[in-house]
């Protein structure tokens, strides 16, 4: 009578019909600069192969599976108390993007038998670690009879996701007309011409480009439910402190403070709270994420 071993991965590599690659190729990202919905500045197209299933010798039992794979994408300058980068909104689908059976005993022979390699489900949640790594959890099932073999997944995924300025420079990500876009989805128009605008975000002596992403900073989780004016603001941080350059010579109260003032001369009213100028918070719906992939 024999006795047959489990093969070893490398044994069962060595006998495959189909050399595949033994570790995934790189895995893709596309960030895509966009304006909202607050807190969202960023669309990333995820694209991650994971290995869903090693090897596994089989006993002709359904079997369910639930793992947890890391995405190529680090969410930038990540904080893990900023609470606009704890928010994720994410549309995912997945296929078997390989697979990769052969029986046990005649590996080349094809003996006809069935099989089931399935993606069931992905998490609408994904996870973030300390590094800013985003995480992807998968639901699969598998099943088949005296066989061998591997499988990869293909996770295709579109990420909103806030990724905060690189503090080296602490000047806005993007254009000077792109960084005017992004201030009108928190509030914040001009009264100036646009070309004006413009010229000053670009120049990075003015105080313009520090003031402009600390209010997108300090606007990421909530809007001005009334818009305020850019140019105004900065006059009236100029009257109560000196001009900052970088982002870190803001100074938060006095930005709030400037903000009241322009909110209140603009409308006629008399708040005297920054809380009562800001609009419902905004967050994700958490309806986005689980997607089907089945093969058999």
């Amino acid at each position: 009578m024999s006795v047959y071993a489990i093969p070893t991965p490398d044994e069962c590599y060595s006998v495959m019909p189909y050399q595949f690659n033994k570790w995934p190729p790189e895995s893709t990202v596309v960030r895509i600069p966009i304006l909202g919905p607050a807190p969202f500045n960023t669309l990333a197209f995820v694209r991650t192969l994971a290995w869903i299933e090693e090897y596994t010798h089989s006993d002709d039992k359904l079997h369910r599976h639930t793992g947890t794979f890391s995405t190529p994408l680090y969410l930038r300058n990540y904080d893990r108390e900023n609470p606009a980068q704890q928010q994720l909104q994410h549309s995912s689908t997945a296929t078997i993007s390989m697979m990769q059976i052969s029986h046990t005993q005649k590996p080349f022979e094809d003996a006809g038998d069935n099989f089931v390699i399935a993606v069931d489900r992905i998490s609408p949640e994904l996870l973030i670690e300390p590094s800013g790594r985003v995480q992807i959890t998968v639901e699969w099932a598998s099943k088949s009879d005296n066989q061998f073999g591997t499988r990869h997944a293909q996770i295709s995924s579109w990420i909103l996701c806030y990724e905060p300025p690189t503090p080296a420079t602490g000047l806005p990500v993007g254009t000077p007309a792109q960084m005017i876009m992004s201030l009108a989805t928190v509030g914040v128009d001009h009264s100036v011409a646009a070309s004006d605008l413009e010229d000053w975000l670009g120049d990075p002596e003015t105080p313009y480009p520090a003031i402009s992403q600390a209010l997108l900073t300090l606007l990421s989780a909530r809007h001005l439910a009334r818009p305020v004016f850019l140019d105004v603001i900065v006059f009236n941080y100029e009257e109560r402190a000196s001009t900052p350059i970088a982002i870190d010579d803001v100074v938060l109260d006095t930005l709030k403070a400037s903000l009241l003032e322009g909110s209140n001369n603009r409308h006629g009213t008399a708040v005297t709270s920054f809380e009562a100028l800001l609009g419902p918070e905004t967050g994700p719906s958490h309806s986005a994420g689980a997607a089907d992939g089945n093969q058999s």
